[in-house]
């Protein structure tokens, strides 16, 4: 990775003092540009790592959302999650039965 981008940097000092940039000041310019697009990696690499980071906690806040409901709505309706445990032991045992 380094020799491609030392090969770059040459490239676009040459490109520069072919133009007719004095050498130090086209290899000034030239290491810049490669620390700018650097910096501006760096900085797309960590805004993914806090959108991935954002998308977790949201995920996870959802989640708790949906268990908390679910946990209100069996005090509510006794009977219905009643007979909801009931008809998944049920079947729990069936298939235990089965194999």
């Amino acid at each position: 990775m380094q020799d491609e981008l030392a090969h770059h940097v040459e490239l676009r000092i040459q490109e520069l003092i072919d133009r007719g940039v004095d050498p130090a000041e086209a290899r000034r310019a030239a290491e810049r540009r490669v620390e700018s697009r650097r910096v501006a990696a760096a900085l797309t690499r960590i805004g993914r790592q806090r959108n991935e980071s954002w998308e977790r906690r949201d995920w996870l806040e959802g989640f708790r959302q949906d268990i908390t409901f679910a946990l209100c709505q069996c005090r509510t309706k006794p009977a219905f999650t009643l007979a909801a445990v009931l008809t998944l032991v049920k079947a729990k045992n069936l298939r235990n039965y089965e194999q």
